[in-house]
């Protein structure tokens, strides 16, 4: 799951499996594990956010979380760039088991650039810019290559994925009971509430 994910898990039976939670800092010195992340989050990007991995592969990655979990009950030294290692194999096997019919980055690679940066500047300033055509400003492109780029490469508009990342924000907040929707609308630079609410309801789940 990408970071900040509102989430829920669900489970029809008893189940057992692992769960590494780490923060991108933890992987700066490793770069080459950043960016199979990354590529492995956009080819996802537009699924269900969930790989189910056939049972061939699985004794391998089970092979792999113990080894992780080892390294760090034992305190080895250089634990953190073995759990390092690991973790890039743990990328590399779930990259080559993504589906070919979930939407994957074109080989054009300034383009997959264009939507990387795209995607940056919706993470810094989607609570202040909503349209469009004011990033592809900032991208010095036009709005309907801006769309075109996102439609090409993961196939989604790019009002669309401003809008999932609002709504991301307001899942989170809406959490927190604390929090009143009215706040959350200011927060989010709604300044009617009724129409926060609105916007809300009307994107599908």
């Amino acid at each position: 799951m990408r970071s900040g994910q509102v989430h829920k898990l669900e489970f029809e039976s008893d189940v057992d499996g692992y769960v590494i939670n780490f923060q991108l800092l933890f992987l700066t010195n490793y770069l080459l594990v950043i960016l199979l992340l990354i590529n492995l989050f956009f080819n996802i990007f537009s699924s269900g956010q969930m790989l189910k991995l056939r049972e061939i592969i699985r004794p391998k990655l089970v092979l792999i979380f113990e080894e992780i979990l080892k390294e760090l009950e034992d305190n080895r030294e250089q634990a953190a760039m073995m759990t390092a290692s690991n973790m890039l194999k743990l990328f590399l096997i779930s990259s080559r088991e993504v589906s070919s019919e979930i939407p994957v980055f074109s080989k054009t690679s300034y383009n997959s650039v264009l939507l990387k940066q795209f995607i940056d500047l919706i993470e810094e300033n989607f609570q202040n810019i909503t349209l469009p055509k004011d990033y592809a400003g900032l991208l010095c492109i036009t709005s309907n290559h801006l769309n075109f780029i996102c439609k090409e490469q993961i196939n989604i508009s790019s009002g669309e994925l401003i809008r999932n990342r609002v709504l991301l924000e307001a899942q989170r907040l809406l959490v927190n009971f604390e929090i009143s929707v009215a706040a959350i609308a200011m927060e989010l630079n709604f300044f009617d509430t009724s129409y926060f609410i609105k916007f809300f309801k009307n994107i599908p789940s």
